[in-house]
């Protein structure tokens, strides 16, 4: 999150490392939720290696577009910054358009 007071790395982290271990230790996007989580503890060489492994194996499952995504978060990991997410898909979350009546869009 951009909101420098709800960010938690380490706990992102953990999160993250069980999520991975739930899904058997190949699974792209908890890879990439795992490098995403490393960058924002500040754990910068540990998130591009885990980018590295998503980015293959999305590669090796056939998705291509997750993989050329990962890899541009690759690109920041390497600089030693974290990825953030734009503020668009922030205000678009699934738990923003849960919580609006039905019938509405």
């Amino acid at each position: 999150t951009p909101v420098e007071t709800l960010r938690d790395g380490a706990r992102a982290v953990a999160l993250a490392e069980r999520a991975k271990n739930l899904t058997g230790g190949g699974n792209p996007h908890a890879l990439d939720t795992l490098a995403a989580a490393y960058a924002a503890a500040g754990r910068f060489p540990e998130a591009v290696t885990a980018a590295h492994q998503a980015a293959q194996r999305a590669r090796a499952l056939g998705d291509e577009p997750l993989a050329s995504a990962i890899e541009q978060r690759l690109a920041l990991y390497a600089a030693e910054k974290p990825f953030m997410a734009p503020r668009a898909e922030l205000l678009a979350s699934p738990v923003e358009s849960a919580e609006k009546p039905r019938g509405e869009k």
